[in-house]
């Protein structure tokens, strides 16, 4: 078919047929890359509103893979390949980690990767499950983990490879199970802490911060000392999304506050109104700018990399991007950049939460124990720190982790802090969860919300998502 406009057909839906034509007659092959939504503009004389909204629908379904500024591909998961029947199916985040999954895999496998880019990961396999067709081995994030199980997509590792389960699930950090069974093994970790320029620091003299109040003084000091460069960034808004809510659950549990428990909802507590307060005190005595909750996700690591701030609260995954954007290789960048253990509301405890990227296996998948031996070979010590020293991230097994701290001596403070880290709170509907996070520290920074009244009213509507009753700080002190 053609584009017509005489047609009573809408423009979106006969662009969209047209690109579904073409893919189901050969004339784009999985794999392909489609035409730009300005080249189909182009070629039939339409306003862009229809092409845009036929891509997105297409995206939506499962049909074509979007990437900024990549273009539009034909997804080998969806599109008939008779080629490619035999091949193993698995989805990843990005063409690095497909380019890891290729390197490490046994050479009698056959793979077919996909990668969809990180945001879209989570909605790609919810949709290839309701369509029955999962791939044969994927990427998760560990925050996805408790909702995937629990909706029965998971299959039991130790169904699948009982003995090496026995053997080596114990050495993987953190261990993902489900009622006592493993669900899926952690292919990295990164842990949330104190990201800082180490020449500053030793020019100025300036100890490390253990406790919020040590770092109070610290950003004050640099502040005074270098009043045209940032003390401390960090992300404060929605805009980060999930950047946002991984460096405020961490400065929540530095404080000794929690969001969810396995049984409720516990955000409203005298540790959560405290760690609101502080940071938006450091945003009114200008240690960190209130610009900070208009911060895209790479927005304070890109600071410290520049020069332009002293110190970042973020992750160990930041590391290759500050490298990059300093001009320095990965293992040069310990000789520039610290990473230091998040300083606490109190000397004493620890805390800071770990994430990262988990391989699972779907109950849907067409060849269980060829993905099994896949996942085997990607999770090898060796070549678990092989990926480590690539992505700037630690093992997610112990044996591996004490061999990459001494390639890459900026990683020896998160290291420490694997066993003291806590996971992300863990609910079915963490996506959500997330959002009212963002939404909460960036009204307590604007002054629109007091922190006493937005914990309570973040908490009732984690309540409302996850279906977890809800601890009120009222409620204990009865």
């Amino acid at each position: 078919m053609d584009i017509d406009r005489t047609r009573p057909i809408p423009l979106y839906f006969q662009v969209k047929t047209l690109i579904l034509e073409r893919i189901s007659s050969g004339a784009y092959l999985p794999g392909d890359r489609l035409p730009t939504e300005h080249e189909i503009c182009a070629q039939y004389s339409i306003s862009r509103t229809p092409v845009h909204r036929a891509f997105s629908e297409l995206a939506d379904e499962g049909i074509i893979i979007r990437r900024r500024r990549h273009g539009s591909v034909v997804n080998p998961h969806w599109a008939p390949d008779t080629a490619s029947q035999a091949s193993l199916r698995v989805l990843l985040a990005s063409h690095d980690w497909a380019s890891y999954v290729r390197k490490a895999a046994p050479d009698d496998l056959e793979l077919n990767t996909v990668a969809v880019g990180y945001p879209n990961l989570h909605r790609h396999i919810t949709r290839s499950v309701a369509e029955g067709q999962a791939p044969d081995l994927m990427l998760i994030d560990s925050v996805w983990v408790r909702e995937f199980a629990e909706g029965g997509i998971l299959a039991p590792l130790d169904d699948l490879a009982p003995a090496w389960i026995a053997a080596e699930f114990h050495d993987f950090v953190p261990r993902y199970e489900h009622n006592g069974r493993a669900i899926a093994v952690a292919a990295e970790v990164n842990v949330a802490g104190l990201w800082y320029c180490k020449r500053t620091f030793e020019r100025l003299g300036l100890s490390l911060p253990e406790t919020w109040e040590q770092l109070e003084s610290v950003a004050a000091s640099l502040k005074s000392a270098q009043p045209d460069a940032l003390s401390l960034a960090m992300p404060l808004g929605i805009k980060a999304a999930e950047t946002t809510t991984y460096c405020l659950v961490a400065m929540l549990t530095a404080g000794g506050a929690a969001v969810t428990t396995d049984t409720a909802v516990v955000l409203d507590s005298v540790a959560a109104v405290t760690t609101l307060e502080y940071l938006k005190r450091l945003v009114e005595r200008g240690l960190v700018p209130m610009e900070s909750v208009a911060y895209d996700w790479d927005r304070a690591p890109e600071l410290l990399a520049l020069g332009q701030a002293s110190m970042s609260i973020g992750g160990t995954y930041e590391a290759p991007f500050i490298a990059e954007t300093a001009g320095v290789g990965l293992d040069e960048l310990d000789e520039h950049f610290g990473f230091a253990a998040l300083p606490v509301v109190k000397t004493g405890r620890d805390g800071t939460v770990f994430g990262g990227m988990a391989y699972a296996i779907p109950r849907q998948s067409q060849r269980p124990f060829d993905a099994i031996r896949l996942l085997r070979a990607l999770v090898e010590p060796s070549a678990a720190a092989d990926l480590a020293l690539t992505t700037g991230t630690l093992p997610g097994r112990r044996s591996a982790v004490s061999e990459l701290v001494q390639q890459m001596p900026v990683l020896q403070a998160a290291a420490a802090l694997i066993d003291v880290a806590e996971l992300r709170p863990q609910t079915v509907a963490y996506n959500r969860v997330s959002t009212q996070l963002q939404l909460m520290i960036e009204a307590v920074v604007l002054g629109r919300t007091a922190p006493s009244e937005a914990v309570v009213r973040t908490a009732d509507l984690i309540g409302a998502i996850t279906g977890l009753p809800v601890i009120h700080l009222d409620d204990e002190a009865e």
